[in-house]
């Protein structure tokens, strides 16, 4: 039998099949995948580097890739091989024995396989080895003379080999069946060996495995495809209880749904004449059951989102049931706090008192209260009077955790960061029997609390301090409401405080926010040209389009910042105007100025422009929600560390080189969106009424507690009104299983 050349020549590419040996770097994100690995080709090892849109998946060490591209020699990196195409293979009867060889010997489902019994299977099959592993028995293996390999190896050998084809068959399962390809690796990793039974049982399976980015369009997608490969009827009931998998990540993903009433579904079945019996969820009548009927709430939901609600509920439960703080801290303790802030006359009011005390004595304690009610007050004191304790002190919050620190004078943490690290912490046993504050909680969505209960060890004590006033958070859930709707004695809710400068329109206007009951007279407030010094103004325009609205403000801006020197934080609901005011303030900005730039794919960064990390740096541990500077512009590419870095940025003092694909994490941050600023504060700031549907009364109320000095209102007067004088704050996300706090 022949067999094929590991190296072959296409027009002006090479083409190589090898077997990954070591990954250097990889990278997964909404890009898709890129990475750089070793490939091991006969006797040769060749770094591969992969970028975006060349390969689909994150190669394993073990498996045989092709790759074609070309050899290419970098200054820093040497030798390299860049591809434009990659793609994972499983071995057939025309792959060459060299890469079948490392195959059995990188591949980790060939257990205790070294190169002395790969090299031995070689000689004694040669190019039959493929054949031969595809037909023997373990018992005819063994018998073998020349190769000598005990039957418990042999057997080893091939159950790994039939594992391998099993994954083989998932491949040609999904070509034959005209199944994204995408899929394929995410589907091997969740059904496991017998993928292929289960999705023939049932072909809906593929769904949740899916990105649901686009429930409905992907769902309606992959329905064509299911219906006409697996003969599916419309009248199907896995097809009808897919459909409602699509309907509830739609409400999770647009709205932050936990659950839907029942009601609800049943209206969407209907709009899609699909008829099912939601009632026979929980019957098991459905196999690979999905979803799941909450009859106390009258609710559907997934059936992971359900044990999520319920694992909250469990472990919420086992942290208050001693009713004990696990802390070194007494009542001398307290007292000591309590009478330094008496020495500086600070006088806590009764609730106040309450929720300091509560803090320092209940293994769970939560802090509700608008702005100017004291919470920051009393996080501060429950810091003091545990920094003598011994006792290790995590302040966490949702985003960015400079602001914390500047606060309390103990750094903090975005609740992200800390997950990540609770591991290696728990290893070190740095949880245990520590304090955990929680700020700004009203922005952390269900699963963020789901994954901090469960890293956080029952010894340590948990203090919970959010506004119910503010935004509900970007991800799923409410899970803040949801604790303050028990009722519990473990929530204190602070009363506000009222500012004693009655002059002050903006602190009038925080004062009556924080009292749904109180109606504020927009009258009151001056109207704005473009400049002001007022504390509290509004530019009147009924201009709506995003266009005209983003060069009124882009303008405003300017001006501000040509007549006072002062920068003001432009705050938006729509992220497409947002957009169009940063890239209209720079061209303003910096309009016939030589002014050091640069641009990396579609966006241009200017010497001094403010920028915020839009997404996580894995590699510089920087989060999301960062804030900085850009501070110099390299007029050519510096090697720093071996990174080829284009542009610093100043950030919490500190310059940080950034790489292109470190600059991709960052946005231009004249103008964001309000959810991006729940736990950051600006002395100055432009609030544009662009989008009557996203902003509700929350969405103000955090614009304007974030704003301490001076605020100018871009919009409709009346409009700005209403919103200011609604009822209600909150915006209802629907659970399916209520929270209890039982003590």
């Amino acid at each position: 039998m022949m067999q094929a050349t590991s190296i072959r020549f296409i027009e002006n590419a090479i083409s190589l099949t090898g077997v990954v040996t070591h990954i250097v770097h990889s990278v997964r994100d909404n890009r898709g995948a890129s990475a750089i690995f070793q490939l091991k080709i006969a006797e040769q090892k060749i770094v591969v580097v992969a970028e975006f849109e060349t390969i689909n998946s994150i190669p394993s060490i073990g498996e045989i890739w092709c790759v074609t591209g070309e050899h290419l020699s970098d200054p820093t990196y040497g030798s390299q091989f860049k591809i434009g195409k990659g793609e994972k293979q499983h071995p057939t009867e025309s792959t060459s024995l060299d890469v079948l060889v490392d195959f059995l010997v990188f591949n980790s489902v060939f257990v205790g396989i070294s190169r002395h019994w790969a090299k031995k299977l070689a000689k004694a099959f040669d190019v039959n080895l493929y054949a031969v592993l595809d037909s023997i028995s373990a018992h005819e293996l063994a018998k073998h003379k020349e190769l000598k390999i005990s039957k418990t190896m042999a057997t080893r050998l091939l159950e790994g080999w039939e594992l391998v084809k099993r994954q083989s068959a998932l491949n040609d399962f999904f070509e034959e069946k005209g199944l994204p390809e995408e899929l394929i690796e995410t589907t091997r990793q969740v059904l496991g060996e017998c993928a292929v039974e289960h999705i023939k049982q049932n072909p809906y399976l593929l769904y949740p495995i899916m990105s649901v980015k686009s429930p409905n369009r992907n769902w309606r997608e992959l329905d064509k495809i299911i219906r006409k490969q697996f003969n599916i009827k419309k009248s199907d009931s896995r097809r009808a209880a897919s459909f409602v998998e699509s309907v509830l990540y739609s409400a999770f993903n647009q709205h932050g749904h936990m659950a839907l009433p029942v009601s609800d579904i049943e209206d969407a079945l209907i709009e899609a004449c699909i008829e099912f019996d939601l009632s026979g969820l929980n019957n098991g009548s459905l196999a690979y059951r999905t979803l799941c009927f909450n009859e106390g709430t009258q609710t559907i939901q997934i059936l992971g989102h359900q044990a999520i609600e319920v694992t909250i509920n469990a472990l919420l439960d086992k942290r208050i049931a001693e009713s004990v703080s696990n802390i070194n801290v007494g009542s001398e303790d307290i007292e000591s706090t309590l009478s330094k802030l008496t020495a500086v006359d600070i006088e806590l009011n009764a609730g106040q008192k309450r929720a300091f005390e509560n803090a320092l004595t209940k293994p769970l304690s939560i802090i509700e209260g608008c702005t100017k009610t004291g919470k920051s007050l009393i996080v501060s004191s429950v810091v003091d009077a545990l920094l003598g304790s011994g006792e290790n002190i995590w302040l966490i919050s949702p985003s960015s955790g400079d602001e914390v620190e500047g606060l309390f004078g103990v750094v903090g943490e975005p609740i992200h960061s800390f997950l990540t690290k609770s591991k290696t912490r728990n290893k070190r046993d740095a949880l245990s029997h520590s304090f955990v504050i929680v700020d700004e909680a009203q922005s952390v969505d269900t699963l963020s609390f789901y994954k901090l209960l469960k890293c956080l060890p029952l010894s340590a004590n948990l203090c919970i301090v959010g506004d119910r006033r503010k935004l509900p958070p970007l991800g799923p859930g409410n899970i803040f409401q949801q604790l303050l709707s028990t009722g519990s004695d473990l929530i204190t809710e602070l009363e506000h405080q009222y500012d004693n400068d009655v002059t002050n329109g903006l602190s009038r206007l925080k004062a009556a926010l924080s009292h749904p009951k109180d109606h504020f007279n927009v009258d009151s407030i001056p109207n704005a040209g473009f400049v002001s010094i007022e504390d509290i103004s509004i530019y009147g325009t009924s201009e709506k389009s995003h266009e005209a609205l983003s060069n009124i403000t882009s303008n405003i801006w300017l001006s501000l910042y040509d007549n006072l020197s002062t920068t003001y934080q432009v705050i938006c609901a729509n992220n497409l105007i947002c957009d169009r005011v940063n890239e209209q303030v720079q061209q303003l900005r910096y309009f016939r100025k030589k002014t050091p730039n640069l641009s990396v794919d579609e966006s241009t960064f200017y010497e001094s422009d403010p920028v915020v990390f839009s997404k996580k740096n894995s590699f510089l541990d920087i989060s999301a929600g960062e804030a900085a500077i850009v501070h110099e512009i390299f007029h050519e590419p510096l090697i720093i560390r071996g990174r080829e870095c284009l542009l610093s940025i100043s950030m919490k003092g500190k310059i940080i080189e950034l790489t292109e694909e470190d600059i991709a994490c960052l946005s231009v941050s004249y103008a964001i969106t309000a959810n991006k600023i729940q736990s950051r504060q600006f002395e100055n700031s432009i609030v544009v009424l662009d989008n009557t549907y996203l902003i509700s009364k929350a969405w103000l109320y955090t614009a304007i507690v974030s704003t301490s000095k001076s605020m100018m209102v871009v919009g409709e007067r009346d409009e700005f009104e209403r919103k200011i004088n609604a009822s209600e704050f909150a915006t209802h996300r629907h659970f399916g299983t209520p929270i209890t706090l039982a003590i």
